[in-house]
């Protein structure tokens, strides 16, 4: 993400059985591989100005550091699996996090980078940040050369899913991901259909369910 654009390629793996056949073969197939879990919490003004803006706010701990990201608006693209959007990102340390997490972190201490960019598209900025909602993935890593794959094992509140995703750094390299997926699909008899809704956008509506 060398121009701070998130180019990613996103599937719905079907259940655990599949989950774990798509491990196997990836495993198989792929030495260079890392796990992480990951603790995703989200944020947004009192009145949801940031979410209506169609941008998201979240802090993320993974490795034992906390990282503060700022996504932009999804392409139209996004139908088909595939999308592009701005992501800005800073680390944090943990005393800032757990303020943060404790609701008790006003819009104005954001990080100056994160701030500059939503001062852009929302028009409250002197609030208190609220917590709106938060997941954890189990996420296994593969390094394809400049591509990450990545299978997320996702705990919502109620219930759990599973996704492969695929992040790129140019576009020239959607033949290599068509090529990746469909060897999946035939080795694991795997469907992996595309992603029109993303993982926050799910848990917005778990919430809204609750």
């Amino acid at each position: 993400m060398r121009d701070n654009l998130e180019r990613e390629f996103k599937y719905c793996i079907r259940d655990e059985i599949t989950y774990k056949n798509i491990l196997g073969f990836l495993d198989n197939k792929y030495n260079r591989k890392t796990s992480v879990v990951l603790n995703n919490y989200f944020f947004d003004t009192e009145d949801f100005c940031i979410w209506k803006s169609k941008h998201i706010l979240r802090l993320r701990k993974g490795n034992n550091s906390f990282i503060i990201a700022v996504k932009g608006e999804l392409s139209a693209e996004y139908d088909r699996g595939y999308s592009i959007r701005e992501e800005i990102e800073e680390e944090v340390n943990t005393s800032y996090a757990e303020k943060m997490i404790s609701n008790t972190l006003s819009y104005n201490k954001l990080p100056f980078k994160i701030k500059e960019y939503l001062n852009k598209h929302i028009i409250e900025k002197s609030c208190i940040l609220i917590m709106w909602g938060n997941f954890v993935t189990k996420r296994d890593i593969y390094y394809l050369n400049d591509m990450s794959l990545n299978i997320d094992k996702v705990y919502y509140s109620s219930r759990i899913e599973y996704e492969l995703e695929i992040e790129i750094e140019v576009e020239t390299q959607m033949k290599d991901v068509e090529y990746i997926i469909n060897e999946i699909r035939e080795k694991t008899e795997s469907k992996l259909i595309p992603l029109s809704v993303t993982k926050t956008e799910r848990l917005k509506k778990i919430t809204e369910e609750m």
